[in-house]
């Protein structure tokens, strides 16, 4: 069955006007993304001996390097469009730290999103959920200041010691975490809840704490699928829903 829409001149043109309002991105335009956290955000890892692998000192701010940063770049270069992902972890870094750097991260060259992942080191050094959910907020609204859209992350599930730093992190200052998106109309990606069930088995490098390459190929469908739903929303890719009444409800225009 063919549908055939004859337009008005009055639906035509507003139709026209739609399409003339869009701001398409230029040619040769990437994506710019900023990461910034702690040694998950580095691409540390560490087996259960004690060796350590993968990105073994901050970057300072390099291109496409990390552990889940390159892993992402492909999938939005494929998905999306071509992108470049920012990785400004450092190994050890509480959110305070976070709070502190986020400035220079934001000014040191222009950006669409900024990933977020903290809390881990503020759990070791006993410093509050409350405090960290306060300086996550302080990191989203300095994003936004700078017209940079932030994402955030739950911390991720960590069996080192026992087990003793899981249990805060999902009844504690992961809800915190929670609630600071939902009151910053702010995008979370929920990495403990989505890794874990198979924390152990696949998405661990061995110490408890870090990741994987599994975790980390893992980690970066969970940030892709995030940022896929901001871009969507906040991109000229929604103007369909505008043009379907526009092309459907032609009785007045005709």
């Amino acid at each position: 069955m063919r549908i055939i829409l004859r337009l008005g001149p009055c639906r035509l043109a507003a139709v026209v006007l739609t399409l003339c309002s869009l701001s398409w991105p230029e040619a040769g335009y990437s994506l710019e993304v900023l990461t910034i956290g702690d040694s998950i955000t580095q691409g540390y890892q560490r087996t259960r001996s004690g060796a350590v692998y993968g990105i073994t000192s901050p970057v300072n701010g390099a291109a496409n390097i990390g552990g889940y940063q390159t892993r992402l770049k492909s999938k939005l270069d494929v998905n999306i469009e071509s992108s470049n992902l920012y990785n400004w972890g450092i190994g050890g870094e509480r959110s305070t730290g976070g709070v502190g750097r986020i400035g220079s991260v934001l000014n040191s060259r222009p950006a669409d999103y900024i990933l977020i992942m903290y809390g881990a080191n503020d759990l070791y050094a006993g410093i509050s959920s409350s405090t960290t959910r306060a300086n996550l907020g302080s990191m989203i609204d300095q994003s936004k200041a700078r017209n940079v859209i932030p994402i955030i992350s739950e911390i991720t599930p960590n069996i080192a010691a026992n087990g003793v730093f899981d249990g805060p992190i999902a009844v504690d200052y992961n809800p915190k975490l929670k609630s600071v998106a939902a009151e910053k109309d702010t995008k979370i990606v929920l990495m403990f809840f989505e890794m874990r069930a198979d924390w152990e088995s696949l998405y661990n490098s061995g110490d408890g704490l870090h990741l994987s390459n599994t975790g980390y190929e893992k980690m970066s469908q969970e940030w892709f699928e995030v940022l896929e739903q901001v871009y969507l929303i906040n991109s000229n890719t929604n103007f369909i829903p505008f043009l379907i009444p526009l092309l459907l409800d032609d009785s007045k225009g005709s």
